[in-house]
């Protein structure tokens, strides 16, 4: 019975991971134009996720390392409290037999806006830009295995930074007149 439970479980989640990766529409990188500066955002880690070797410090190192190495200005916590952020969500539980991990890892870029004026003023954070992946893991390189779909869904998020946001060309090499 157990046996069928897990493998009941195994099968929606394919089921929905394959649903969630065809139904994303392409992400919107004209609202990822222009930005300058961004903070990065790990969301809490559960029990069992934490358990299972991951610790929000090592997947903040990870995601920053890679924003910066791509050339992104990532500020540190005590930056602008009103910059867009890269806010990332490792959600993970462990089978029923223990030989597995069920994971959901989704990043968001979100970007500030306001609504009302004056007394009524409301600032809020909107996602701009959002990936997603379902999978499941072997317990034996849950924490592995989970970092790199975080770095993954990383890169995708800085090759759409990039292609909104590219590098301004070098100047034309000056002659001098002989």
């Amino acid at each position: 019975m157990r046996n069928f439970h897990l493998l009941g479980w195994g099968s929606i989640l394919l089921l929905v991971s394959f649903a969630c990766a065809n139904g994303q529409s392409h992400p919107k990188r004209d609202a990822l134009r222009g930005i300058a500066r961004m903070k990065v955002a790990i969301e809490s880690l559960g029990a069992e996720t934490q358990a299972g070797g991951l610790s929000v410090e090592q997947l903040q190192a990870d995601v920053e390392l890679r924003l910066r190495k791509a050339g992104l200005r990532v500020l540190d916590e005590s930056g602008d409290d009103l910059a867009p952020f890269l806010y990332v969500n490792v959600h993970a539980i462990k089978g029923d037999i223990g030989s597995f991990y069920a994971v959901n890892v989704s990043i968001e870029f979100h970007g500030w806006t306001t609504f009302g004026s004056g007394r009524d003023l409301l600032v809020t954070a909107v996602p701009v830009w959002s990936k997603e992946t379902l999978g499941l893991l072997p317990t034996e390189s849950f924490a592995t295995k989970t970092r790199q779909l975080v770095t993954d869904l990383s890169d995708q998020f800085i090759n759409d930074f990039l292609a909104a946001n590219p590098p301004e060309p070098p100047p034309p090499p000056r002659l001098r007149p002989r």
